[in-house]
């Protein structure tokens, strides 16, 4: 009887454990579609001026746009032409955030430098249909369609995709992909390595999980109900082998969330023209924020030299 009884409870413990873990994962990969708060805590010190360059770009005049994913979600964005267009910039925001708020502190300068603006929403995020967030793993198939999709509309124009932390490993892993030939160049802002590797991190950093088993139980309800593996999938290092296009690397040295040697690593897989820039102090995603005239001139200049690397056709 006393082995029946410690059986029970054993097995018990392992259901509640693995409902408990499947609580966690299915908070983590899906989107509530309000601010997360663990990253509005990050983002607090510059809550004010991000306010302020939301409202900037919610108050421009706009397009809304949509496609249709490879799986019969449909995706929206919003597009917003520049006074004189000179090249269009697919915005692509980090985790259960939204584009308006991720590149809100950097709208104007962008918009000042004749840049058309393709805000969009991830699936599951935003005004985007979806249930489940996948760490760039399909959301680097809808940036591809995306980026095809805009092209359409502004051919003539060169093309460049800009992630920030999440939407950064999303067009790492875009880069991999067919894009349209008139995709000059990338711009990526504290991205991560894979989904793995920054689930990992964050669950033992901030949540104190153990790799084994929550990161394994993590990735059977990925297999079961978002339809990718977390373990498997997604490694930016492969898209990265296949990639030309050239590529600016920005991280804060400060990043706790994403860990700067992330980047560092990125820029080593990357067989391209390619150029790393730390900043010093920045936590995560305030790399803009923290070294504004820095970054400023290092974009403008990325343009400069690779604008002129699409010739659109005369015919």
């Amino acid at each position: 009887m006393p082995f029946i009884i410690a059986g029970g409870v054993l097995l018990l413990i392992i259901i509640v454990f693995f409902a408990g873990t499947f609580w966690v994962c299915h908070k983590s990969f899906t989107n509530p579609r309000r601010d997360s708060a663990m990253l509005s805590a990050l983002l607090s010190h510059y809550a004010e001026e991000i306010k302020t360059g939301e409202d900037y770009l919610l108050s421009l005049p706009y397009e809304d746009v949509s496609i249709t994913s490879f799986d019969g979600l449909t995706l929206r964005g919003r597009y917003i032409k520049a006074d004189v267009s000179k090249r269009t910039v697919i915005f692509v925001h980090g985790y259960q955030s939204r584009g308006t708020r991720d590149f809100a502190l950097a709208a104007e300068f962008y918009r000042s430098q004749g840049c058309d603006m393709l805000i969009i929403d991830h699936r599951a995020c935003g005004r985007s249909d979806g249930k489940y967030i996948t760490f760039g793993v399909k959301e680097s198939r809808d940036v591809a369609d995306w980026a095809f999709f805009i092209s359409k509309k502004a051919p003539d124009l060169p093309l460049y995709l800009d992630g920030i932390s999440l939407g950064s490993g999303t067009v790492l892993m875009a880069s991999g992909l067919p894009l349209p030939e008139n995709t000059v160049g990338i711009i990526s802002d504290c991205g991560f390595t894979s989904p793995w590797d920054i689930c990992t991190h964050v669950a033992k950093s901030y949540f104190r999980l153990p790799k084994f088993p929550f990161m394994y139980i993590a990735d059977l309800y990925c297999n079961l109900f978002a339809k990718f593996s977390l373990r498997k999938d997604g490694k930016v290092a492969d898209a990265l082998k296949k990639n030309k296009l050239p590529i600016i690397f920005v991280h804060g040295g400060a990043d706790n969330f994403v860990p700067t040697q992330m980047s560092r690593d990125n820029y080593a897989a990357a067989d391209c023209e390619k150029e790393i820039y730390i900043i010093d102090g920045a936590a995560h995603g305030l790399s803009y924020a923290t070294e504004k005239e820095f970054c400023e001139e290092k974009l403008i200049s990325f343009f400069e030299r690779h604008d002129g690397s699409f010739r659109p056709s005369k015919a």
